[in-house]
């Protein structure tokens, strides 16, 4: 019997032991939010068992794992410096787009113009246009700030040494509530990840304000946040307008149409992130080009008798004088393309004598200004009269001359 209750006395301080094991099992403690998190942190798990053997307690265990987090991409912000342009064909625009991070470490973004821009139809596609975008990979930094202070933000401890970011490095960021605000970066200082040496420190990024004010303690939230933005253009050569001969004054301005195409190095969970300027942003460039008209009306008088100038019915003796009036004008609105190298051809018409020194013209009703004649022919026969000033939008030349009917 004896044998048999010290059996049963070491199976209970074996299940006592067993049971202070169980209970006395325990986790590091984990970080409480729940926001987004920079790349390059260390994400530290410990687990500690406190425990007795025998006569011994206060026994000790512990195992640890560092898992480091790395980039998830994500479609960048793209911004334009304006959305439409109108240029004359052959001229050129440049338009400069902002191109930002919002992804939580560095990225590498290849911009290009997609094969969705498109040239409106009355665009002759043989001439130069659209296909000066360089495809050059940008480098973007971007993280997840866990604080601030006076003038600067804190990101994870040792962040910043798998994921850098320059100096004067330009970031945007909410500060104090209010979004986009910019900022160059100063310096930067390292701070710890935590470990089985001890708890972390924070990296800094001390910030010189742009356009954004001084950061303050408490002004920039956990889980903001901080991108880096740089610039890129792309510059479009106007087409040339295709033009009827037939209907020469009915032709429309014709249009480019940009679109600018983001693809990131890194992947998110469904695979590489691609962005496009579709034609519901506000970042898709739009250029006119603007299509020549002008617009030209030729009138006559009888000016032996008087009459006035008419499209129509003018009546004429033999021996009086018709007196013809030639309208040319720019019809585009102001700012419109400009006219120039204006060549006036006019055949002196049959059964009719020029009158000398009869030839005048005047631009924008400035002041009639006589043509001199050219061997006492009509300055607009032969190859005709180069007007030689240049008709700007809305502008007009009135050319008269005169033939006496034989």
């Amino acid at each position: 019997m004896k044998s048999i209750k010290s059996l049963r006395h070491g199976m209970a301080a074996a299940a006592t032991t067993v049971a202070a094991l169980a209970i006395i099992v325990c986790a590091a403690p984990q970080r409480a939010e729940a926001s987004p998190t920079s790349a390059g942190a260390t994400v530290y798990n410990k687990v500690t068992v406190t425990y007795a053997s025998g006569s011994v307690s206060g026994l000790v265990t512990s195992s640890s794992v560092k898992v480091t987090v790395t980039t998830l991409a994500a479609a960048p912000t793209v911004s334009i410096d304006t959305q439409t342009a109108s240029i004359l064909s052959g001229a050129t625009k440049q338009y400069t787009y902002t191109i930002k991070s919002n992804s939580n470490g560095t990225d590498t973004y290849t911009v290009s113009k997609d094969a969705t821009s498109s040239d409106s139809a009355n665009i002759d596609t043989l001439s130069p246009s659209l296909d000066s975008l360089v495809e050059t990979p940008i480098p973007l930094w971007g993280g997840f700030a866990v604080g601030s202070g006076a003038g600067y933000i804190t990101v994870p401890g040792g962040s910043l040494a798998l994921n850098p970011i320059a100096d004067g490095s330009t970031v945007t960021l909410t500060v104090g509530g209010t979004a986009n605000q910019t900022y160059s970066v100063f310096s930067t200082a390292p701070g710890n990840a935590q470990g089985d040496g001890g708890p972390e420190s924070p990296d800094t990024i001390t910030l010189t304000p742009i356009s954004g004010p001084a950061i303050t303690p408490g002004s920039v939230t956990t889980g903001t946040q901080v991108g880096e933005y740089k610039t890129f253009t792309n510059t479009v050569t106007g087409g040339k307008v295709v033009i009827d001969p037939a209907t020469p004054l009915t032709i429309s301005d014709g249009t480019h149409i940009t679109v600018i195409k983001v693809v990131t190095t890194a992947t998110d969970l469904s695979g590489v992130v691609t962005y496009l300027t579709k034609g519901t942003d506000s970042n898709l460039a739009t250029t006119t080009i603007l299509a020549p008209k002008l617009s030209i009306v030729k009138k006559s008088r009888n000016a032996t008798t008087g009459g006035s100038f008419a499209l129509s019915g003018t009546t004429a003796r033999p021996g009086e004088v018709v007196e013809y009036e030639i309208t040319i004008k720019n019809e585009h609105t102001t700012g419109g393309a400009t006219i120039s190298n204006a060549n006036v051809v006019d055949i002196l018409p049959s059964y009719s004598t020029y009158v000398g020194s009869s030839t005048k013209i005047d631009y924008n009703s400035a002041g009639v200004t006589a043509v001199s004649d050219v061997s006492g022919a009509s300055p607009l026969a032969g190859s005709g009269y180069n007007l030689g000033s240049p008709l700007a939008a809305g502008d007009t030349a009135v050319i008269t001359y005169q033939a006496t009917v034989n």
